[in-house]
């Protein structure tokens, strides 16, 4: 332990490092409040804990499968239209070219279902929804995550593979949508596609990233559980946005035609007749001759999932094959699904007699041609668009966050090292960009990202007092193992909230409880074994509280049934709180103690673009015992340690048989002190050495000391966010001179800084243990 009155400028510096390492986590501060004085005094340091980042905890199994369904779309129509090529030159290209322009939406529809073409749409929505964050390190020596925008030919593709949503949707509106089906569809696409560029293009999403900590106690011996953070790579509010325009493009598009046809603006087509092969995505987007509605050529049917030989067709979606007739090189008639023929009304005669109308000019050769030329180069550029987009997708889908980058091991471990160092600055953030240069880290001094987690030693000690909430406490208690109760590191002031009876080991200690722990909550016996379970606690301790406590409390009616009171409590959680607050308890402080580990487990989120948060692990401890090693008992031995001395054989302790009840006549401490108790029990040297002689003349007799752990300022924690973050943006700003000047003093080097009157001294130590 250190401490200085010192004003001198020599030791001012000294104690502004002090200050440094409290605030960052690798000091403590404690308050001793003994019987004679109270000190408060700053601990030795402590290196930060080095632990490897869990690589395993990375998931990656539904993107897997995502890209599995793509990839298979792919490759399927790749095969089709490979049939489709090998089909029309058998029949000596004698298709219908246009047919070539809709080879997304029939092979899609016929070839591959609508499930797993929505499921790909879904996968170009997640990508746009989705921050363009790259993890990098500058040659000035920083590491920060750098956001940058998708290259304009990339973002073309995405919004591209978001229109397979619009032809699902299409599809599905078949039914209710003629006979404007095929005209409403391609505008429909069109306005989907424009959007999701403009939206892109406009105001690509960052990610965020949220600093808090949220924490429960799972019990006091199991530890704490804590969600600490979330980090936002993808919006859910970008997935909605795209997914309602793909809907609002689709009913805008519906009612503009309609409307236009009602004011004879649009050309009104005529529909197919529906046949038993064709499915509906077929009938309504394949284009026919205009004399022969029935007729369909051998690229229409392969795009229509039937593979046609001779006079046969086989249609694969219902794996059947069919005889029809043969009008023309692979060209065949389909008969229509009907089973008679009724007169038709005058105005539907004469509307289908202008439908058949033949045109007196026949189309040019070279414009069939052409229109067949353009429509293979559609479709094999719809092909390689496809295998473009599993290029495009294949880094963001290495994992289900949906991260372009994350599978390298720096990422999660900047990112764990980012969150530890922000949680031990206390302060809750509101939303912020991640690629931030404030929010960057030094590189090593050779210019490397850190390979280990760094985390605080000390910072399940320290977080205790923000997540001790009086319901959390409650809950904590009710939940752990009631035989483990009389280790919580807590001196007894009351034992009951009306403190009636008292229990301070010396009566100074009392009056010290009558002045500052009357709102604490940890020094009244109530409250904890209040909320014990009573058969396995009287298994382990009841013959001790039996001798220690009830025995005497049971001497009077009050104290009967006092003791019947907490053995039987029925409270709910949250009544008890209220019965907490309803005797002025505001908190529950315990004690500083090395007898024990505290264990904890802390997380943080990542949030994907539909909304799935994913946890993993920044900080994972167990909790354990090492009381052999444990110097605090000089201070304050425990409860538990109260209760095996009663039950010991008399004559062999002081604490032997008598009472810890501060009014019974039986008090183990009338003729005798707490400290006398300890040397006994050889928990103190006798005599005592000169360290442990000296802390008893200036703070008081052992064995009833209140260790108060001295939580680091906000005001400081503020202002060493404020200059780390400051000399962050500073560093990563580009200045040369700023960086020329920065990085020639930052090495990682190791000092024992003291008062130059110590460099004649040989006195080494100085830790009372």
């Amino acid at each position: 332990m250190i401490t200085s009155s010192s004003t001198s400028s020599s030791w001012s510096f000294i104690g502004w490092m002090t200050m440094f390492d409290w605030a960052n986590g690798q000091r403590e501060v404690y308050s001793f409040q003994g019987d004679l004085n109270t000190y408060v005094l700053m601990s030795r340091p402590n290196p930060p804990l080095q632990l490897t980042a869990n690589a395993g905890e990375f998931p990656h199994s539904a993107c897997a499968y995502v890209w599995v369904v793509c990839s298979y779309i792919s490759v399927v129509l790749l095969g089709v239209i490979g049939l489709v090529l090998v089909y029309s030159a058998w029949s000596g290209f004698h298709i219908d070219g246009r047919n070539l322009f809709r080879v997304n939406r029939v092979v899609g529809g016929c070839w591959v279902g609508r499930p797993f073409l929505c499921l790909r749409g879904l996968t170009a929505i997640l990508v746009l929804s989705t921050s363009n964050v790259d993890f990098t390190s500058t040659g000035g020596g920083l590491s920060h995550f750098s956001f940058s925008r998708r290259p304009l030919w990339q973002t073309l593709v995405l919004a591209g593979e978001v229109s397979w949503i619009t032809y699902v949707l299409n599809d599905i509106l078949l039914p209710w949508t003629r006979p404007f089906s095929s005209q409403y569809s391609y505008l429909s696409s069109l306005l989907t596609w424009v959007s999701a560029i403009y939206i892109e293009s406009a105001s690509p999403y960052m990610a965020q990233a949220t600093v808090s900590t949220n924490c429960s106690i799972v019990s006091f011996m199991r530890g704490l559980e804590c969600t600490s953070g979330d980090i936002r790579i993808g919006s859910l509010q970008r997935t909605g946005v795209l997914l309602l325009i793909v809907g609002t493009s689709t009913v805008v598009s519906y009612v503009g035609v309609a409307l236009a046809s009602k004011l004879g603006a649009a050309r009104h087509t005529y529909q197919v007749p529906p046949n038993v092969l064709l499915a509906s995505t077929s009938e309504a987007f394949l284009a026919h001759p205009v004399n022969n509605f029935s007729s369909l050529d051998a690229a229409a049917c392969v795009m229509s999932g039937i593979l046609p030989y001779g006079n046969s067709l086989f249609d694969i979606k219902i794996w059947v094959t069919f005889q029809s007739k043969l009008i023309g090189p692979l060209t065949y008639c389909l008969l229509p699904a009907s089973l008679d023929i009724r007169p038709l009304e005058p105005g539907e005669a004469k509307r289908r007699r202008r439908a058949f109308h033949t045109p007196t000019q026949p189309k040019s050769p070279f414009n069939i041609r052409t229109v067949g030329l353009l429509g293979l180069f559609y479709m094999v550029g719809a092909v390689g668009l496809s295998f473009i987009f599993l290029s495009i997708s294949r880094t963001t889908l290495e994992n289900d966050f949906v991260w372009v980058g994350f599978k390298q091991a720096e990422v999660q471990v900047f990112l764990s090292n980012w969150f530890n160092l922000n949680l031990q600055m206390a302060s809750p953030t509101l939303n912020f960009q991640v690629n931030s240069g404030g929010y960057g880290d030094y590189a090593t001094t050779n210019n490397s990202t850190k390979l280990n987690v760094l985390s605080s030693a000390l910072y399940a000690i320290a977080i205790q007092d923000e997540v001790n909430t009086l319901a959390n406490v409650v809950r904590g208690l009710r939940q752990m193992d009631s035989c483990l109760l009389p280790w919580i590191a807590t001196a007894y002031c009351f034992a009951d909230l009306g403190r009636v009876y008292e229990m301070a080991h010396s009566a100074t200690r009392q009056v010290r409880c009558h002045q500052n722990q009357v709102s604490n909550g940890a020094v009244y016996l109530e409250t904890v074994f209040g909320n014990a379970h009573w058969v396995p606690l009287n298994e382990c301790w009841g013959a001790a509280l039996d001798v220690g406590m009830f025995s005497s409390l049971r001497m009077t009616n009050d104290g009967a049934t006092w003791v019947q009171s907490i053995q039987s409590n029925g409270r709910s959680e949250s009544d008890e709180v209220q019965w907490w607050q309803r005797h002025n308890i505001t908190r529950f402080t315990t004690q500083w103690q090395n007898y024990k580990h505290l264990g904890m487990t802390e997380s943080f989120l990542v949030s994907n673009a539909i909304g799935l948060q994913y946890p993993l692990t920044l900080k994972k401890t167990k909790t354990s015992f090492h009381i052999p090693a444990a110097t605090a008992f000089k201070m304050n031995w425990s409860f538990a340690n109260d209760l095996t001395g009663v039950l010991m054989v008399n004559g062999s302790s002081i604490l032997a048989g008598k009472s810890l009840l501060r009014q019974s006549a039986t008090y183990a401490f009338v003729n005798s002190t707490m400290e006398s108790a300890m040397v006994e029990q050889e928990t103190l040297p006798s005599p005592l050495d000169p360290a442990l002689t000296q802390f008893e003349r200036d703070i008081g007799p052992f064995g009833v000391v209140d260790m108060a752990r001295v939580a680091c300022p906000q005001l400081l924690l503020d202002y060493y966010r404020t200059l780390y973050r400051t000399l962050l943006g500073k560093v990563s700003s580009g200045d040369d001179a700023i960086q020329s000047a920065f990085w020639t003093m930052y090495t990682y080097s190791m000092y024992s800084a003291s008062p130059a009157r110590w460099d004649t001294k040989r006195l080494w130590g100085g830790d009372i243990n």
